[in-house]
Order: C-alpha cells, then structure tokens, then sequence
C-alpha cells in the first residue's frame, strides 16, 4: 500500500452507493478546459534570480499564531463548490486584509451561487465565471440569504466583497508565493472513489474511478520532507477528512488546473 493516508467511513463515503446523487458534492464545470495544457501557462512566469523562495511550509489556520481560516461548510446535494471555494478564499483573504483574525464575514455561498450561475445545483459551475460576478456585483452576507443545497431563486443582496482581478497560477514557486503572500487560492480537482473516505494523512489516488471535477480553497502548502503536499479545505462538512481539511500529495495538484489568485476588496464602499 503505497498510500500515506488513512480511508475510514466517512460522512461523504454513503453518497458512493447512491451513484449520479453524489454529484451534488462536486460541481466544477469544464467546458473543454481540462486538456488545456499548463505548460505555455507556466513558461510565461519566468523566474527572476533575485526571487526570494516562498517560506518552506504556510498553513492559514496558524499563520502569525493566529487562525484566517473561516469554518467548513458543507455543500451536500447541490454542485455549489465553486462559490464554496470562492467565498473561503475571499472571507480569509478580508480577514488578511484587514489584519484581523476575528473579523466577522461570512458571505453568501446562496448569492453568489443563485445570483451568479442561476439555478445550477445539477450543472455546477466554472472558477472564472465566479470570479467575473466577484468583480461585477460582489458578494453580500449569509445572513442576508442563507444557503440550502437545491436550486433557490435569486435574491439580490448588498455586496460587503469584490474583487478587483485575478491571476492564474501555474508555476509551483508563484502559486505558494501567492499563498504566502496575500492568503489561500482557488483551485480545481479531479475527485475519485477513494476521496470519499479519506480521513486523515497526504492523500493520493489510489483505487476507484474518477467521479468529478471539483472546487476548493488551498489554504497551505508544506515543502518539508518526506513527502511534499497541499492544505485543501473542503465543502463536504467536518465529519470528511481531518475536520473537513485535507492535506494532498504535491504531485496530485500539479497538472491541468490553475490556482486562483484574487485580488479582494474589502469593505465595498
């Protein structure tokens, strides 16, 4: 067994038996990107010698001592994850901010989500498209429109966030000097069988087939030896996973997806 991570039953591993209903756990819409090579990507973020290598290991949950990270949620049955990831990256990325830790934000998942892509809990969505309605129209408060995972209408609510821009992140080095610097990113996977009852250690596939495409927020990053790896948080609740984080193996991460870097701003005048 070659794996470094410990399978169990998890929350998420009875929706395996329920075949097409666990695709509400995912929700990443492709649209023809997945064979877009990152190689020319990478070549263009051509590296300086005077670059300062990013620090060997960040996790946001203890950056500075203190925790950025805001709680995990769970998406269930609605292909929401994009607008999951999406907010916990802006939610940290307004704490970092601000320099405030317990700074209170917690955005709609639902305006993002119901206001951005409709009513697409069985089609899913695309990290770009979030980001353009991040920049366009902002995302208001939870409290404003809770979420509840199956399709809702839109309701239009008072932005507290926007961002400005993004980047795409290719190349390893400015992917975790994006994390070290500014705060967790946006990314996309590719999720197997085996995923479902992962509860703790450096995940790699090992067995079963791929099930979907998948959006989260990587929060970390530790380059330490033995075995080199990502800090994921997730949108399947706390009872997956460590709490609802997972530490992935560096090589998992490394093809076919861009990180997401966006620029956030906050608060909306």
């Amino acid at each position: 067994n070659r794996a470094s991570w410990k399978a169990d039953e998890t929350e998420i591993s009875p929706y395996l038996a329920l075949d097409t209903q666990d695709r509400g756990l995912f929700g990443l819409s492709l649209d023809g990107l997945i064979d877009r090579s990152l190689i020319e990507k990478t070549a263009s973020e051509t590296l300086t010698s005077e670059s300062p290598p990013p620090p060997q290991s960040i996790d946001w949950r203890n950056f500075k001592g203190q925790n950025w990270v805001t709680k995990v949620r769970h998406q269930k049955t609605c292909g929401a994850c994009v607008a999951f990831a999406t907010c916990a990256v802006l939610e940290s990325r307004a704490k970092w901010i601000q320099r405030n830790p317990n700074l209170s934000i917690d955005l709609s998942v639902a305006h993002l989500f119901f206001c951005g892509a409709g009513e697409a809990c069985e089609t899913g969505w695309e990290i770009e498209q979030a980001l353009e309605f991040c920049r366009d129209c902002g995302v208001g408060r939870e409290v404003s429109f809770p979420y509840t995972p199956q399709n809702q209408a839109c309701m239009p609510i008072r932005p507290v966030v926007k961002v400005s821009s993004w980047k795409e992140r290719t190349a390893p080095y400015y992917r975790k000097k994006a994390i070290a610097e500014d705060g967790p990113v946006i990314a996309g996977m590719k999720v197997f069988e085996d995923m479902y009852y992962y509860s703790g250690g450096i995940y790699q596939h090992v067995a079963g087939k791929l099930r979907g495409y998948h959006a989260v927020a990587v929060i970390g990053y530790n380059d330490n030896a033995p075995k080199k790896y990502w800090i994921v948080k997730n949108s399947w609740g706390t009872g997956w996973g460590e709490q609802g984080f997972m530490c992935i193996a560096d090589e998992e991460f490394n093809t076919v997806f861009p990180f997401y870097d966006p620029s956030v701003a906050y608060p909306v005048a």
